[in-house]
């Protein structure tokens, strides 16, 4: 029976086809996306006898002669083999895809590529097609992508730890998808990506060399990967060997010479599976774990001599002198590459707390668990791609722009309690110092008459760590592992006024991490029909109290944070510009530091630290609205007495919130007025997604595939 598209009444739960090889009948790629309803099996009435319930006769007592039917042969079917099996679709002729597709799948990719480089021109695409010779050696294929997006945070972030991995599994093709991801202040997001025919060192270089060439000014301190020699050589040979560059990038060997050459880490997770699969091999069941200690300490070295001190300890172990292979296998692979696993050699900074890679890992487990679940089962390359571009990677933007979005202190109250230099910061540092903060009392603090140097107790009292918040540092074990501010960084500051954020280095303060991503609230001007610039129109929702007229410190932080970021911009922008633009903008910023300078209180000709003044929270109606949230913003406990008018209030702030989820659930975008300030806080990134569920604007047609 004919299916008709009238009973498709939502594709909410239905995936979208462009082929389906499964199965006998298959439908080939033609543009054209569809849906499957269902198939069918008929056979032919003389086909083969199917096993039927025999029938019961019934006794019959009043009649001694019973009819029968007298048949010419017991059954029709003489087990005919011939079947017709139907597949019942709808297609989608108004969303065809405008491409000739081919049966080769990187021919297809030169149209989508093409395409995409049309409605992108501000993303970067590089594609080549596999030959089998080329100039006498064979040409491998290879995509490389990175959008504008991506590129603003390679600058922001990408130029201290970068994190490299491959996966595969993704295309039906044998070949690995590698990520290039950054530690961002909200999370871990991708700042490019690219496809190998291969996971071998010439094809990786290529790839990262054309990455190179879109961001000549990428300098980056370090990189971290799993025990793979392949990507190892790859990254030395593009970021350290000069000889290398000079080959590739002559242009750019002048600006590397003077810069610090990027170190490759190997990720502990990998050093250690690394370890415990090659004693489970070998057979060292009994010695396993002490061998693993011994190990573990001599990465965890924290100084040349504890290394030495270690390495020695080891070698003097009885499994050391009894087993040839296990020193063999340790002195010629693992202590020559010392650098790259013992904690000691890697660079101090703030990324030092990531260890493992983790975050890129993850990243591949949402794009196969998330975006290529609902491909198709042939997962070409085409299809795998294309999710990516359009959506795997649009996905990761609009998570970190969210994050950020809530991160600022127009889109949330703060509860009593939090300090002040934490409001309008990243969420993970805000709970990295929520943790920490007050729990170190005023009487285990010793201030020392060196310069800013304390001497903090720890929470047991059996130890004393050293505090400089000149730096700042401790020499707690915390703090050596995140170079964060750790809890007798923290009990300083709480407990001495005159230290607190704004007296730190503003090479520690500035860092992106601590910062919200302020460049995301910036209005885009549009252009109009004369073409003239225009500001964006926007007609804002008023909130009442969300700047306390009598408060300025709300607005000195604002202003700071403006300031700051504008420095840093200007300070990455300066690389891109020439001499006479330098020259301009260098006059420019020598009357304004002056200005600035003469606004500076001074005593005897010497610069006043300001003493800021304590905030005062006045609470209104509308600051219980997040109360009831489950966040590090936590508020006194409530009576468990609670009266007529309470439980009312309590409902009204419940209904509330739960408005507020559903808003943030459909994406909707939030334009907050400062009463004071008149500043619009939005992002014009965030877009709803529409439903896709029976449009009337499509065009619907019933299909049947026959073999």
């Amino acid at each position: 029976m004919l299916r008709s598209h009238s009973t498709v009444t939502s594709l909410d739960s239905m995936r979208l086809w462009f082929e389906d090889l499964r199965g006998e009948v298959s439908i080939p790629n033609s543009g054209v996306p569809f849906v499957n309803l269902g198939k069918e099996l008929r056979e032919c009435h003389h086909g083969p006898a199917h096993s039927k319930k025999e029938m019961v006769k019934k006794s019959v007592d009043d009649h001694r002669y019973v009819k029968k039917r007298r048949t010419i042969q017991p059954s029709k079917k003489q087990n005919c083999q011939a079947v017709i099996r139907l597949r019942t679709i709808v297609q989608f002729p108004s969303f065809k895809v405008l491409l000739s597709f081919n049966e080769d799948d990187q021919l297809n990719m030169v149209g989508f590529v093409d395409t995409w480089k049309r409605d992108f021109p501000l993303d970067h695409f590089f594609f080549q097609l596999s030959s089998s010779e080329d100039h006498g050696f064979p040409k491998p294929m290879l995509f490389v992508h990175q959008t504008i997006f991506q590129q603003m945070l390679l600058k922001k972030y990408g130029n201290e730890f970068v994190l490299i991995d491959s996966t595969y599994k993704v295309t039906k093709y044998d070949i690995p998808l590698f990520l290039l991801c950054v530690a961002t202040n909200v999370g871990y997001s991708g700042m490019a990506s690219f496809l190998t025919e291969r996971e071998t060192t010439e094809q990786i270089s290529s790839a990262l060399k054309i990455t190179l060439e879109w961001n000549p000014e990428w300098t980056p301190q370090s990189f971290m990967s799993d025990f793979d020699g392949r990507i190892i050589s790859s990254l030395e040979s593009v970021f350290t060997d000069l000889n290398f560059l000079d080959a590739t990038f002559p242009s750019l060997l002048s600006l590397l010479i003077t810069l610090p050459q990027s170190d490759v880490y190997t990720c502990d997770f990998h050093r250690e599976q690394a370890w415990q699969r090659w004693l489970k091999k070998r057979d060292y069941k009994d010695s396993k774990e002490e061998i693993l200690t011994l190990l573990r300490s001599i990465a965890e070295s924290e100084s040349e001599e504890d290394y030495e001190t270690s390495v020695e300890k080891l070698r003097s172990s009885q499994h050391y002198t009894r087993h040839k292979e296990l020193e063999n296998w340790l002195e010629k692979f693992w202590f020559p590459q010392k650098k790259r696993w013992v904690y000691f050699y890697r660079k101090k900074s703030l990324n030092i707390r990531i260890r493992t890679t983790n975050g890129v890992e993850a990243q591949h487990s949402v794009l196969k668990r998330k975006y290529l679940k609902t491909c198709s089962s042939a997962r070409s390359l085409c299809s795998c791609i294309r999710t990516i571009v359009k959506e795997f990677i649009p996905g990761d933007q609009e998570k970190y722009i969210k994050k950020n979005v809530e991160s600022m202190p127009e889109s949330k109250q703060y509860a009593e309690g939090i300090p002040n230099f934490l409001k309008n910061r990243p969420r993970q540092f805000v709970l990295h110092s929520m943790k920490r903060y007050g729990l170190i009392p005023d009487d285990d603090i010793e201030s020392l008459p060196e310069g800013d140097l304390f001497h903090v107790k720890s929470e047991t009292g059996t130890t004393l760590y050293l505090c400089d918040m000149a730096i700042p540092s401790c020499s707690c074990l915390d703090f050596k592992k995140t170079y964060w501010l750790c809890k007798h960084l923290l009990g300083v500051m709480q407990h001495y006024p005159a230290y607190d954020w704004d007296t730190l280095p503003v090479e520690y303060t500035s860092q992106p991490c601590f910062l919200i991503d302020m460049e995301l609230t910036e209005p885009k001007c549009t252009t109009s029909d004369s073409g003239t610039t225009e500001p964006p129109s926007i007609s804002p929702v008023k909130h009442e109290n969300t700047v306390n007229e009598n408060s300025s410190t709300c607005d000195e932080t604002h202003y700071r944070t403006k300031v700051l970021n504008s420095l840093k911009t200007l300070q990455n922008n300066a690389f891109s510009m020439d001499a006479a633009t330098l020259k301009l903008l260098s006059i420019k910023l020598e009357d304004m530091s002056k200005e600035a300078q003469s606004q500076i209180p001074r005593l005897s000709n010497l610069p006043l630290r300001r003493r800021r003044t304590k905030k005062f929270h006045i609470r209104t109606k509308d600051s219980f609205m997040d109360e009831d949230i489950p966040d590090y913003r936590t508020t006194e406990p409530q009576n468990s007495v609670q009266t007529e008018e309470d439980s009312t209030e309590q409902e009204n702030r419940k209904s509330d919130l739960k408005f507020r989820k559903y808003l943030m659930d459909q994406r909707f975008l939030y334009y907050v007025e400062s009463a004071e300030l008149g500043m619009c806080v939005f992002s014009s990134l965030i877009t709803p997604k529409m439903p896709l569920s029976q449009p009337n604007h499509l065009t619907s047609q019933t299909a049947k595939s026959f073999d």
